[in-house]
């Protein structure tokens, strides 16, 4: 008698470990979740230069920044030239200063908290 194909499907003889290399309070996303879910932070004279480096490399470069939101409006990085987003980069403080606060959506990096909603059928990133 054959086996049926659904036992190929549910076989529990496989040992699933854990990962060695993270933490038991972190969890591992693969980097298409990573590039894809962003951290809205705020820019400041701290942290300038780094959020002028995300900025350049857009969102198809890990890691990077997916939208800029100024007090006017949000702006889309995906889908632009590099020399654009160079210019959005060249006034992320300037435009900020007493007017309101310059946002970066910038990509999911090692450390960042996460609310994780755990189902029966599917995962929620909240």
């Amino acid at each position: 008698m054959l086996p049926s194909p659904l036992f190929h499907l549910h076989n529990h003889d496989n040992a699933h470990l854990p990962d060695p290399y993270i933490g038991t309070n972190e969890i591992g996303l693969p980097l298409a979740f990573a590039k894809t879910l962003t951290f809205p932070t705020p820019v400041t004279s701290l942290n300038i230069g780094k959020m002028q480096s995300l900025v350049r490399r857009g969102p198809d470069e890990y890691p990077g920044a997916v939208w800029v939101e100024f007090p006017t409006g949000r702006i889309n990085l995906s889908k632009m030239p590099a020399n654009r987003r160079n210019a959005i980069a060249s006034r992320l403080l300037s435009s900020g200063s007493g007017v309101g606060v310059v946002t970066v959506g910038r990509q999911l990096v090692d450390g960042d908290m996460v609310l994780m909603n755990r189902q029966v059928r599917r995962i929620t990133v909240l």
